[in-house]
């Protein structure tokens, strides 16, 4: 049921593809590689509102805003880390992996992205904070142990 969360499955997706390349070296900039971010719109990780010019729309990184908010949502989570213009994962993303319990994994992610990261990053209403702060109430009633 869990692999049906399309942001849950592409991080997934995303960190084992990073697994398989780290340490992966960044452009000058920063950014994750031209490849790299070929390689996860073609395994299916990519906007779905991305108009299709080519059979690779993404030149850039921020081609894809999803693309770019799942590294900085990993980053945010401790499961990538940056250094010395490579990326690679933690040794808690590791262990997630490995885990076959990915409803605790789950829980984490969903609680971070409810409470912790900036919905209004990638939307283009950063007026509109009341609609997380609304959300963040529920996800605490949903997960009361």
């Amino acid at each position: 049921m869990l692999a049906k969360v399309r942001m849950f499955y592409d991080m997934i997706c995303y960190l084992n593809i990073l697994k398989d390349r780290q340490p992966l070296k960044l452009t000058p900039k920063g950014n994750l590689p031209r490849n790299f971010c070929r390689d996860l719109h073609d395994s299916g990780i990519k906007d779905e509102e991305l108009p299709v010019m080519s059979s690779h729309p993404i030149n850039v990184e921020l081609d894809s805003m999803y693309i770019h908010v799942l590294n900085l949502f990993t980053r945010m989570l401790g499961l990538t880390r940056k250094r010395q213009g490579k990326i690679s994962l933690t040794r808690k993303a590791l262990e997630r992996l490995q885990k076959q319990n990915t409803g605790d994994f789950f829980r984490e992610v969903f609680s971070a992205y409810t409470k912790e990261f900036n919905w209004a990053y990638s939307d283009g209403y950063p007026e509109s904070w009341i609609i997380q702060a609304g959300w963040a109430k529920l996800v605490d009633e949903l997960f009361v142990e």
